[in-house]
């Protein structure tokens, strides 16, 4: 009850999703995936704003996640899409808040 999953397919294939959780909060935690052969398709951008859209809808007032270090593709992403980056999370992943 306190996640929603959202999905991307083509022709009957995942190939992306996005999760919010800790929904009763005000503002959530995003988890978001894209299939290997899939990234550069703009996928986690639309996964993105779709999440962004619902929570937004939902009156939340922004959106937090964690990356590894490494996921330099991912931190490009979340910084072309509006995420702050806020330092580095307990859990050593780099932590950015995206706020409306």
């Amino acid at each position: 009850e306190d996640i929603r999953y959202f999905m991307a397919e083509q022709n009957g294939l995942m190939v992306g999703y996005v999760f919010l959780f800790e929904m009763n909060r005000s503002v959530p935690w995003l988890g978001i995936a894209v299939r290997e052969e899939y990234k550069g398709r703009h996928i986690g951008r639309k996964l993105l704003a779709y999440a962004e859209a619902y929570a937004k809808a939902q009156g939340k007032g922004g959106i937090l996640l964690t990356t590894h270090v490494s996921n330099i593709r991912g931190q490009s992403l979340y910084e072309r899409c509006g995420y702050e980056r806020m330092g580095m999370h307990q859990s050593g992943e780099v932590l950015y808040l995206r706020r409306w």
